[in-house]
């Protein structure tokens, strides 16, 4: 399964920290208080080659903490699926950063 987890802490009198995880496309508005986030944006894997192929490959990933963000702002939240039989995975998003989907092969 390909996620997109979002950790931020809220500021103010009322502090708190919140993990969000994303296990499908979504969009997320950032709360009030909220300047920044730590992201971990997980990309589908590829599938195996097939009958006789080899394993997918692993679905990339980023992780950072202090993306700016902007309170009351709308983010896309894309989640990329494994590959089907013979596909690549599909690329996860968050805002502007982009995690690749893996690849598959095929040894015949």
């Amino acid at each position: 399964m390909s996620i997109l987890q979002l950790l931020f802490t809220s500021g103010g009198a009322a502090n708190y920290t919140v993990i969000q995880t994303f296990t499908a496309t979504s969009t997320w508005t950032c709360p009030t208080g909220v300047t920044s986030v730590e992201y971990l944006v997980v990309a589908g894997g590829g599938s195996n080659g097939g009958y006789g192929g080899g394993g997918g490959g692993a679905g990339g990933f980023r992780t950072a903490s202090g993306f700016s963000v902007t309170a009351g702002t709308d983010y896309t939240i894309t989640v990329g699926a494994g590959g089907a039989a013979q596909a690549n995975g599909s690329d996860s998003v968050f805002s502007t950063i982009t995690s690749t989907g893996g690849g598959y092969r095929d040894w015949e």
